[in-house]
């Protein structure tokens, strides 16, 4: 047979990542539309280790996230093809359209406290630069 085969991605937490390089997955987009449709103010995804956290909240970074690059924010627009998502008015609405807040506590798997104190320390000053290009950004327009 030897045809083309798609990989597994083993380990894969970008979103775009697993699109370019079409890995099998499963689609998870649909729950978009809910987290729009829902009047939660806060909800919580609990799975067990190794089952997709991080990949997941990376698909809603990637759906949400106005990067302020129009090629960037259609790339990224572009990675929804095909997928549960894209027929949902309302989802389209939203799309690449808001600043993104993301924080994994994985860079606080250290071998002290100390260190990983330092790394968590780290990734909150990053993500304040970044908010901060943001406002300017937006106070620009």
């Amino acid at each position: 047979m030897g045809g083309y085969k798609k990989a597994i991605p083993i380990g894969t937490e970008f979103f775009q990542t697993l699109r370019e390089d079409d890995c099998y997955s499963v689609d998870k987009t649909g729950i978009i539309e809910k987290l729009l449709e829902s009047k939660l103010a806060v909800m919580l995804f609990l799975r067990p280790r190794r089952f997709g956290k991080t990949l997941m909240l990376d698909m809603l970074k990637c759906f949400f996230e106005d990067t302020r690059d129009e090629a960037q924010n259609e790339a990224r627009r572009a990675l929804f093809t095909g997928l549960e998502v894209e027929g949902s008015k309302l989802c389209k609405a939203h799309q690449t359209r808001y600043p993104v807040v993301t924080l994994t506590l994985k860079s606080a798997k250290q071998d002290t406290w100390d260190w990983a104190y330092s790394k968590l320390v780290e990734v909150i000053a990053g993500e304040f630069k970044k908010q901060a290009e943001v406002a300017k950004y937006l106070n620009d327009q």
